[in-house]
């Protein structure tokens, strides 16, 4: 979860405080965002995704803006604040969004590869494309392959590939058998020395299976930024 920032009076300092200018825009354009979604305005949406990736350095971007949005447009679902046609219009606006974000980076052929994706059943992929876009702004190459995809699909491509990392996406739900059972079957398609990542709102609800099969398991951006650095320094240098 992100850092609960404090309320600064800027009344009483003569220095600018700079993040709190930072907190502010955030807010108001994350509640902008919510307005266009609430008005099924889609065109709206992007442009404003578009401007704030313009102003904002890219870990601010996905970390404070992005990964709240999702988070926000999930909950009002949930509650009823917000039909389904406005949360399938917010995931399309964003998926798209991330996807030509991810688009935009180039890297040579010897940088390491990272396939993400979700397991089968998890129909939710805008954690996976979050975790791809971040790992390719830290130098890895992703392959993202979507949604909901069978252990022996993401083995597969892996394999093919030589993918030091698998990243995936758990949302919903926390609870589904079947997912224990393709996330021990990838393990084992898994050769040693490849690095499963798994997040999402769900991962708490596996981490049984998580820590059998030897899966580290990330909380948010900022942690998997950490655990990507981490694999490349012991494994490429």
């Amino acid at each position: 979860a992100l850092l609960k920032k404090d309320n600064v009076d800027l009344s009483k300092f003569t220095s600018t405080v700079v993040k709190s200018e930072t907190d502010k825009s955030i807010d108001e354009i994350l509640a902008e965002c919510i307005s266009a979604i609430k008005g099924y305005n889609a065109k709206e949406l992007e442009a404003i995704l578009l401007n704030a990736s313009t102003k904002f350095t890219q870990p601010i971007l996905i970390e404070e803006l992005i990964v709240p949005l999702v988070y926000k447009v999930g909950d009002m679902w949930h509650e009823g604040e917000i039909r389904v046609a406005n949360e399938h219009l917010a995931s399309s606006v964003i998926r798209s969004f991330m996807f030509n974000l991810l688009e935009s980076y180039s890297l040579n052929d010897s940088a390491p590869v990272m396939v993400s994706a979700t397991p089968r059943g998890q129909e939710h992929e805008l954690g996976a494309l979050i975790a791809g876009v971040v790992a390719a702004s830290s130098g890895w190459k992703v392959i993202y392959l979507g949604s909901s995809l069978p252990a022996e699909e993401i083995g597969a491509v892996v394999s093919h590939l030589n993918a030091k990392v698998v990243a995936l996406s758990i949302v919903y739900p926390n609870d589904d058998p079947h997912l224990k059972h393709e996330l021990k079957k990838l393990h084992q398609l898994l050769r040693t020395g490849i690095s499963m990542i798994v997040g999402g709102r769900a991962a708490n609800g596996y981490l049984d299976v998580l820590d059998e099969i030897g899966a580290v398991t990330v909380k948010n951006t900022k942690q998997l930024r950490l655990e990507l650095e981490a694999i490349r320094e012991h494994k490429y240098n």
